[in-house]
């Protein structure tokens, strides 16, 4: 009696089943290959991959939110703000797009459309520090100085120990003009064993905003040389010929304060 061979695996694939594999497969090493040359410090390369890689997959957020963090990175809010738009468009209750919309918004100064986004991931995510943060810098540049303090406050509630909301409390405080407030808030830090240099620095900018050139000279001279200071010292000096709003975005270093 013949024996019939066994039947083995399972249903062959479609054609359509197999091109989408494909797709999936291509898709997949385009986003490695990215990522590679964004670790590799070619954010402008890097970016273009991320915009093919969403061009073949137009529905999905993943290549977005990396199109949208790298090219924040290189400092193109533009092109950020247009690529985490998209993705909200795609996920309104992602929380990470929310955030990175709200950034990208802040580099542009638009802290007035930034301000929905970070209250919008705040809700999503309420144990997590960085809308508070990201709210923050949005009310300081719009001038209103007890409401960015509340704002870092509430992070500070979930984060106790973050050095960016308390960065960024002090300096609040020193652009409302409550020197003595900021100074307390950071002294602490900048005095503290193993203190980094940005504490330092951001404690001789909040004496360089009270006028105290002298002081901000001998703190700044811990972790800079000589030239550096006079150099600090001149910035500061023009500090105090800028508009507010102007001073708050120089001060606040735009969306290098809000963090990841």
């Amino acid at each position: 009696m013949m024996m019939l061979p066994a039947a083995c695996g399972g249903p062959v694939p479609t054609a359509e089943e197999r091109k989408q594999d494909d797709q999936q497969a291509k898709l997949a090493q385009i986003m490695r290959v990215a990522k590679t040359t964004r670790d590799g410090g070619d954010l402008g390369s890097a970016a273009n991959m991320y915009e093919r890689a969403h061009r073949m997959a137009p529905n999905d957020k993943a290549a977005l939110l990396e199109l949208g963090n790298t090219t924040l990175a290189a400092g193109d809010g533009d092109r950020a703000a247009a690529a985490f738009g998209r993705a909200v468009k795609l996920a309104p209750d992602n929380p990470v797009a929310l955030m990175g919309l709200g950034k990208a918004l802040i580099t542009q100064r638009k802290p007035i459309e930034a301000l929905p986004h970070f209250l919008a991931a705040a809700k999503l995510l309420p144990s997590d520090p960085r809308p508070h943060n990201g709210m923050g810098v949005a009310y300081d540049l719009l001038g209103e100085h007890e409401e960015a303090q509340t704002a870092y406050v509430d992070g500070m509630e979930k984060a106790p120990g973050n050095a960016s909301l308390r960065n960024n409390l002090a300096l609040s405080m020193a652009l409302g003009g409550e020197f003595e407030e900021a100074l307390r808030t950071l002294g602490p830090a900048a005095e503290a064993p193993g203190a980094g240099a940005k504490v330092q620095l951001n404690l001789a900018l909040i004496h360089g905003l009270a006028g105290d050139f002298n002081k901000a000279a001998e703190v700044a001279s811990k972790v800079l040389a000589p030239a550096q200071v006079r150099q600090n010292l001149s910035y500061y000096k023009r500090l105090q010929d800028l508009p507010p709003k102007d001073r708050a975005a120089a001060v606040l270093g735009i969306g290098d304060s809000i963090g990841q």
